[in-house]
């Protein structure tokens, strides 16, 4: 079973992803944490250039359903990026699952990111989706993504996370779902 949690104080994206992603309060646990940190930033001219964020996670290899939500990037409810969204794995397999980022104007999609990518067990790892001015209009293959380089693969190799150090990066997480019981 896979959880997702943001706190809500620091961006509006993080109220839509509590009413997409419920938690649950436990205490005792003691496994440890398998999750991956997923921040969204851009260096998009907000709002001229975009206007919402929207985050999808597609874990149905996992035997999970696709969940999506959107969020304003300006006005009183906007999201203060980075934006983070903590996708807690609480099973026994760790992947992959499918992370999609996306700045919208108007309904569409300006810039988007993807993402394949590998829970790594007992460990919490960052996951950076950035969503670059220099993707605007660019086409990757299948199976590729647009990054700072260019296209490149969607597959994102366990090394190329970053464990999380427990230092802020406006990492607006909240309490997550940690174990089972």
């Amino acid at each position: 079973m896979i959880s997702y949690s943001s706190k809500r104080s620091h961006s509006a994206v993080i109220s839509v992803f509590l009413l997409l992603f419920p938690m649950t309060a436990l205490s005792g646990c003691t496994e440890e944490l398998t999750e991956l940190i997923v921040v969204v930033d851009t260096d998009l001219d907000i709002p001229f250039e975009a206007h919402e964020l929207k985050i999808a996670v597609d874990a149905s290899e996992l035997g999970e359903e696709p969940r999506e939500a959107t969020a304003p990037l300006f006005g009183e409810d906007a999201v203060e990026l980075p934006g983070t969204l903590s996708v807690v794995n609480r099973g026994q397999t760790l992947g992959p699952i499918d992370i999609t980022a996306m700045a919208r104007l108007g309904g569409t999609t300006i810039v988007e990111r993807r993402a394949r990518v590998h829970f790594v067990r007992g460990r919490s790892m960052v996951l950076r989706l950035d969503l670059l001015r220099d993707c605007m209009g660019v086409s990757c293959r299948d199976g590729q993504t647009c990054s700072i380089d260019g296209c490149r693969s969607e597959e994102i190799a366990p090394e190329e996370l970053l464990p999380w150090d427990g230092q802020p990066f406006d990492r607006s997480l909240g309490e997550v779902e940690r174990c089972n019981g």
